[in-house]
């Protein structure tokens, strides 16, 4: 089996949001091998516990044979634009550890600029956060992303973000959209003005 990775925000020590992490590793080892084989998130940290200061990124990698941890300290991503990428037939249904065709999206593209990924005229991701587009009343996130992050399923359930199929030619009805993932909260998100999105015609 490829190997799947899970990237998880430690702070002061304790792990968050570890069921939403916990059922993405079970869907996924159920889709690709029919059973779940990693143990509890709570045992791995209980056998590799995470220091209790600053914040941490814990980055698990794993299949069924085997999975390894490691800590790192957190530096949060300087995002200031968006380039959108049209792309056909890209495929991230899990999060795999091989993260090379979405990163070589953006080699090119200018610093502090991420690639905002749109297959079939629909918005999705970008290379590593969801998102979410504020319209002057509420925040609506695609429907169809990459990937449906640990995040966004808590977003969801807790109603501050709704389920929307956004199209490349909606852009425009948006006022701002805010980047967030695993590791940024809600609260931490990255928020960029849709003036700063370019290419988007």
């Amino acid at each position: 089996m490829s190997l799947l990775l899970e990237s998880i925000r430690i702070n002061q020590g304790k792990p968050d949001n570890l069921s939403a992490h916990e059922e993405r590793i079970s869907r996924s080892q159920l889709a690709l091998e029919g059973i779940r084989q990693l143990p509890p998130l709570e045992k791995i940290f209980k056998s590799t516990p995470p220091p209790n200061t600053r914040l941490l990124k814990a980055r698990i990698v794993y299949n069924s044979d085997m999975y390894k941890i490691d800590y790192h300290e957190y530096s949060r991503a300087i995002i200031k634009s968006l380039q959108v990428c049209q792309e056909k037939s890209i495929y991230y249904p899990h999060k795999f550890a091989n993260r090379r065709r979405l990163n070589n999206l953006k080699k090119t593209f200018p610093k502090y600029t991420e690639a905002l990924i749109v297959i079939g005229n629909r918005i999705t991701d970008t290379t590593f956060t969801n998102l979410a587009f504020w319209n002057g009343k509420k925040w609506l996130s695609p429907m169809y992303p990459l990937l449906p992050g640990t995040r966004r399923a808590s977003l969801i359930n807790q109603g501050l973000i709704e389920l929307h199929d956004i199209q490349l030619s909606q852009l425009m009805d948006f006022e701002k959209v805010r980047l967030f993932n695993a590791m940024m909260p809600w609260d931490e998100a990255i928020e960029i003005s849709i003036s700063q999105v370019k290419n988007h015609y």
